[in-house]
């Protein structure tokens, strides 16, 4: 749906049908994102709370950063030939 919306917001002549193509692909892709988010999310906006209470935990990833320790290991990617 949202790239037959996108093909009418650049080609139709009519600059309503076209204000409302964007607005409305702008509603899904806002959708989209906020079914991603976990419940409770405040969405401060700020780049600092992403990282704090919502990137970490989007639903269906499990991302666990690499925190503290500089000196420890870290895997290494080798090529094999």
């Amino acid at each position: 749906m949202t790239r037959i919306l996108k093909y009418v917001q650049g080609t139709d002549n009519d600059g309503l049908v076209r204000q409302h193509a964007k607005d409305v692909i702008e509603g899904i892709e806002s959708w989209q994102m906020n079914s991603l988010m976990p419940a409770g999310y405040s969405g401060g906006g700020a780049i600092e709370d992403l990282s704090l209470s919502g990137i970490e935990n989007l639903a269906g990833l499990n991302v666990t950063p690499v925190r503290g320790n500089a000196n420890a290991s870290r895997p290494r990617i080798e090529e094999v030939e």
